[in-house]
């Protein structure tokens, strides 16, 4: 067929003589065509070997609504977070996912600079079997995932560094809790870990001597002092790249292969998560949740 003038064409080269037939790709696919299996166990145990441990906490709307039509959240409730109530799943045990890749995106506003972390993570599809996540890849309970839910990473730290207000009570809260404390100073001096202070169970650092951040009695604040710490990162379920993700696969029979049947069969789920930079700490015996360094040496108690 003859070229028109102005109309793209394909590619028109023809190999009269290439050099070894044996070793080019045969643009046919194999006679019989080859049936891939997804191994769901099989990926499980990848990623259990691969991934990292995590918290998952489910996320449930919250009910303090004035009505269901407008459904105005209250602003000021102390009972959810970010306007969430959270469960534990997998009875509290750790679930594993991998990273599949990890960015850093930096916000500049008018009033400063923020930064929040997107990651997209794989998890198992189905936990380890028996007690304590032990058993067999694929046993245990599934793992479902949706927009709103809290994951908590166990293996991993990052650091922050941040100014805080001391509190006359003798406890201040970080605002992520403290894993390990690098660094504390304030502009007099700098204070040392076992010493000065320690770090408690919920995270805070709680002050053992009077060597502390000194009280300004004339602008009536708590010390200023500067720490670097680390902390496990939190992150929320943004999005669900791969929710309903199914094939059909072989469920083998190991006493007679004839029982073999053909299943659907489940396979791991993939989210996209953002690191929380709003930590929300739960009430505890240091006051309640929105109390961080309270100026007249009190923590308030909840109701």
């Amino acid at each position: 067929m003859a070229k028109r003038p102005g109309v793209p064409q394909g590619p028109t080269h023809e190999f009269i003589d290439p050099p070894d037939l044996a070793g080019l790709i045969k643009p046919f696919p194999p006679i019989p065509l080859w049936d891939p299996q997804f191994d769901g166990p099989g990926f499980d145990e990848l990623l259990q070997n691969r991934g990292l441990r995590w918290i998952h906490e489910k996320a449930a709307y919250c009910p303090n609504v004035n009505d269901l039509e407008v459904q105005l959240h209250d602003p000021n409730c102390r009972d959810c977070e970010n306007g969430y109530l959270f469960f534990p799943a997998n009875e509290g045990k750790p679930i594993y996912g991998a990273f599949y890749q990890n960015k850093l995106e930096r916000l500049y506003e008018i009033n400063g600079l923020w930064e929040a972390g997107d990651a997209v993570i794989t998890f198992t599809s189905y936990n380890r079997g028996g007690v304590n996540n032990q058993g067999e890849p694929s046993e245990g309970s599934m793992n479902d995932f949706k927009v709103g839910d809290k994951l908590t990473c166990l293996d991993y730290v990052f650091t922050w560094q941040e100014r805080i207000e001391h509190s006359p009570s003798g406890v201040d809260r970080l605002k992520y809790p403290a894993k390990e404390v690098e660094f504390v100073a304030d502009k007099n001096r700098r204070y040392q870990l076992g010493t000065d202070f320690e770090i408690t169970p919920e995270g805070h650092i709680a002050w053992l001597t009077p060597n502390r951040p000194k009280y300004d009695s004339v602008r009536n604040r708590g010390g200023i002092f500067t720490i670097v710490y680390t902390a496990n990162p939190v992150f929320y379920v943004m999005q669900i790249l791969h929710e309903i993700r199914a094939t059909k696969g072989v469920e083998r029979d190991p006493t007679d292969p004839s029982l073999d049947k053909l299943v659907a069969i489940r396979l791991p789920q993939q989210v996209l998560v953002r690191r929380d930079y709003f930590f929300h700490h739960p009430a505890d015996k240091t006051g309640s949740d929105e109390s961080r360094a309270p100026r007249n040496g009190t923590l308030v108690t909840p109701d």
